[in-house]
This record gives structure tokens, sequence and C-alpha cells, in this order.
């Protein structure tokens, strides 16, 4: 789990963090983007996911069935 600190690291030093959707692989798994922003930065943080979900273009397919075929 020692790659998980890089996930919670910005969190521990109160640098406003997000996750979106980014794409999927080949063999169809979901792909995320973290974007970081120096601290109190929580309103140009919420600008650039935003900015980067409308250019990846993914809210049309996400978000996907977690149990496809279920």
């Amino acid at each position: 789990v020692e790659w998980l600190a890089i996930v919670y690291a910005f969190t521990n030093v109160a640098s406003p963090a997000i996750s979106i959707p980014a794409g999927f692989t080949r063999e169809n798994l979901p792909v995320g983007l973290q974007i970081v922003a120096p601290c109190r930065g929580e309103g140009p943080l919420l600008a650039a996911a935003k900015l980067m979900e409308d250019m990846i273009g993914l809210g049309q397919i996400t978000p996907i069935d977690p149990r496809p075929g279920a």
C-alpha cells in the first residue's frame, strides 16, 4: 500500500485535490486523473476539473455500471 501515499499526501499538507475520470484502458478498466491545487485553491481546482472533464468528453459515458451484464 505504499503507492497510496501520494494519494493522501496532498491532504496531509492541506492542499485540495480532486480525482476525475480520464478514460479507459484497452481492457475497458477505468483510469482516473488526480488534480492538486495550492492551499485554499478550491475554486481554481474545481474550475480546472470541470475544464478537464469537458476536454476529455467522458460525460456521456460516465458513470459506468460497475457490474456490466448483471
